[in-house]
């Protein structure tokens, strides 16, 4: 095509679509619709931010496969930041790190975490009861997952308050936008680059105290610069919830170098055919592991209950037909994405249709809209236990397919399983809280009562 045929930003439509709305991240999906409408632009260009937005699920779908044209190195999130997680690397780096790590979610060793799984799912729906109000993210969605994830990485229950915290407190940076003051600015920029990251992540490892009073006496800085905003108070909420799980971390690598078990972190220090990982790598592993493994099903455990909640010929279907269990997990997972969309740098131009993004550019691939494609579900809006799209795009796909994926399906499996022997009913009693996270879509508060 030539480039005269190429359309630019200018002439691309506005819709009013901003992924850092307030409004938008309470609800996104009338504006889902409007991007996804036949009249919309396949390529969407949200100015105010500077980013190009993909919500259709065949552009989507292969975006998320050409890790050669849109680089996930400086993050998934809106700010741009150095992290050298699986799903923050690009090949080669990705490729060692995704060959080492896999070798612990293979189906046999998920098969091993079965009946752990499904007891833990079992004690944490117990306390439920029936007598009273309870509210199901404080219940079971959020520490359901991280005892999950505790119980695999051998970590104790004393421990788990302070896991789950933490893991809050990191999420805090998936919000992360630039500050307003110039010296903030430039604080921040500095500690995103890759030598500040990897210093002070080694550094981290060795010496985890006094790293940790290092960030908190950045952080106060900062704060003191940008003033009392919101964003002062997530920016001192992710460095903290970093340094404190490094702190965890350097302790648990420290127990199994000279004392190996059976867990995932031991497995982790061993020798692999491709190679062993570092200290900082198996720190950024857990990282990773405990924002996946955590909060994103948190998100799935809180999105699946709301959904079926409204739709009491669903919750009867599968009291009557168990089977459809896992099909109402991925339909969960399509409805209401636990990720809504992750961000990608275009380290080419980047050609989409007529419309050419250009290199350097931020790049929003939104799962949550592609989910809702009419092109590809008939009724995406609608929620049906016995759809069971496979093909949903809620764990992402290609070389970064989310590495824990099945693993998440057979924690949402094991709850509503749970769930539809314990009740017939599920019934809304208060408010639902939902997070404000342009990344991440779940619910903060979900307050219920089990009925039958």
């Amino acid at each position: 095509m030539r480039a005269a045929a190429v359309r630019t930003v200018q002439e691309v439509d506005p819709i009013g679509y901003d992924p850092l709305s307030p409004a938008v991240i309470a609800d996104p999906y009338p504006w889902y619709r409007r991007l996804l409408a036949d009249d919309a632009p396949r390529v969407y260009h949200d100015r105010r931010n500077d980013v190009w937005v993909l919500s259709r699920y065949d552009d989507v779908y292969e975006a998320v496969r050409n890790p050669g044209a849109l680089s996930s190195a400086e993050g998934v999130a809106f700010r741009r930041m150095y992290s050298p997680m699986m799903i923050t690397s690009d090949p080669p780096d990705h490729t060692r790190l995704r060959r080492i790590v896999s070798r612990e979610f293979t189906p046999r060793t998920l098969e091993r975490w079965q009946p752990m799984i499904d007891r833990l799912a079992a004690e944490a729906v117990a306390r439920l009861g029936h007598d009273r109000p309870v509210d199901f993210v404080a219940e079971v969605a959020s520490p359901f997952p991280v005892t999950v994830i505790a119980a695999i990485l051998g970590i104790g229950d004393e421990d788990l308050p302070q896991l789950r915290r933490i893991s809050d407190d990191v999420i805090e940076m998936f919000k992360m936008t630039d500050p307003d003051n110039r010296a903030a600015r430039v604080i921040v920029d500095v500690m995103s680059r890759r030598r500040t990251v990897e210093s002070l992540t080694r550094f981290g490892m060795r010496f985890p105290v006094a790293a940790r009073r290092f960030m908190l006496g950045l952080t106060a800085v900062t704060r003191r610069l940008v003033g009392e905003q919101q964003w002062a108070e997530d920016v001192a909420r992710g460095p903290r919830g970093v340094a404190d799980l490094q702190v965890v971390c350097a302790a648990l690598v420290r127990q199994r170098r000279a004392k190996p078990g059976d867990d995932l972190i031991s497995k982790l220090l061993a020798e692999h055919p491709d190679g062993s990982l570092n200290d900082s790598e198996v720190f950024f592993f857990f990282l990773l592991l405990l924002i996946a493994g955590h909060e994103t099903t948190t998100n799935l455990l809180g999105n699946m209950v709301i959904a079926l909640m409204d739709r009491p010929e669903g919750w009867q279907k599968m009291k009557e037909d168990p089977s459809l269990v896992p099909s109402a997990v991925r339909e969960s997972l399509r409805y209401e994405s636990p990720i809504q969309g992750f961000f990608r740098t275009a380290s080419t131009a980047y050609r989409v249709g007529d419309v050419e993004i250009p290199e350097g550019a931020r790049v929003l691939l939104l799962f949550g809209a592609a989910n809702r494609d009419p092109r590809h579900y008939p009724d995406p809006d609608a929620f049906r236990a016995d759809r069971d799209p496979r093909d949903h795009v809620g764990f992402g796909g290609g070389i970064h397919y989310c590495l824990g994926a099945s693993l998440a399906e057979m924690e949402g499996a094991a709850v509503l399983r749970e769930l539809l022997a314990a009740t017939d009913r599920i019934d809304l009693v208060g408010e639902i809280g939902r997070t404000q996270n342009p990344t991440l879509r779940g619910a903060k508060r979900l307050p219920i009562g089990l009925r039958g």
